[in-house]
């Protein structure tokens, strides 16, 4: 069971599997928030017939206390992760980031696509209390997932872009999930 990202350079993977193939066993990625609640609940919500209609953009702010390089590229490869359960295989990716080297990871902006033609934005931006807000917008309306820090519930909105009926909730709220 490894912990994702393992390393964020190539060498360390090669070394893993090198060691994979010289004794035979399975490598897992722990990548936990595939299996959340809310994630799934995302995922019905993305079809031609579903509420969301067929899914167009995606964008992941993340805020974090820690934008320096190691921080910054270990949770947008965890984020990644989890677009790419959403948004499908995403294998385009553009960023941008200024050119002073003391701040290029704390204000990193990608751009990410693939062959689904989702256009996914992710960016990270300051905060003390690290969390991350997903939004989804599709053909037939938008929904919003705040990704809390751990131990708190995640909460998910959806807008269809009809008026909701009184007394309808327009969220639902995902206790803390282990």
């Amino acid at each position: 069971l490894v912990a994702h990202p393992f390393d964020l350079q190539m060498l360390g993977y090669y070394e893993l599997d090198m060691i994979r193939r010289d004794v035979g066993g399975l490598l897992l990625p722990c990548l936990p928030w595939r299996n959340h609640p809310a994630i799934a609940r995302l995922k019905e919500w993305i079809g031609d017939s579903a509420p969301l209609g067929r899914l167009e953009q995606a964008t992941l702010e993340r805020r974090t206390p820690h934008r320096d390089r190691l921080g910054v590229l270990g949770q947008f490869a965890r984020d990644v992760d989890l677009l790419r359960v959403i948004c499908g295989e995403l294998n385009k990716v553009a960023g941008q980031a200024p050119a002073d080297k003391a701040t290029r990871f704390a204000n990193l902006s990608v751009t990410l696509s693939g062959p689904g033609d989702v256009q996914v934005r992710w960016s990270v931006e300051p905060g003390a209390t690290p969390w991350a807000r997903l939004t989804l917008r599709g053909t037939k309306g938008k929904a919003v997932l705040t990704i809390a820090p751990e131990g708190e519930p995640w909460q998910l909105e959806q807008n269809t872009g009809r008026p909701a009926e009184p007394g309808t909730p327009t969220g639902e709220a995902f206790p803390a999930w282990d």
